[in-house]
């Protein structure tokens, strides 16, 4: 069992196409800098408009029910935990082991 952390869901706006659903119900957006999620009929100069927020990482990891990717559940809460399902943690393998493989490549004896 994986539990996310906030350089993950830094690493998963980076990648793009990642959405989350957050504990009371809204929808949001992960980008490198934040988590965004859009709020409709807010009031802004006396106007009814949809404006854009922006979550930081630190606050944002508690509020999340669950992580998608295209489509595809990468995470979800269990227990106050935001865990990575195995379709997360399938993908970080080839990560970790190209960063191995590229040390190998550079090394010369």
């Amino acid at each position: 069992m994986y539990e996310l952390t906030m350089n993950d869901l830094r690493r998963l706006g980076k990648k793009g196409n990642a959405t989350v659903l957050l504990v009371n119900g809204k929808r949001g957006e992960l980008r490198p800098d934040g988590l965004y999620y859009t709020r409709h009929n807010a009031i802004i100069g006396g106007v009814y408009t949809d404006a854009k927020f922006r979550i930081d990482f630190q606050r944002a990891i508690s509020k999340i029910k669950h992580v998608r990717v295209a489509d595809k559940l990468v995470a979800k809460r269990s227990s106050q935990k935001l865990v990575a399902t195995s379709l997360y943690e399938f993908a970080k393998v080839p990560d970790q082991a190209d960063k191995g493989v590229q040390r190998n490549e550079n090394h010369h004896d």
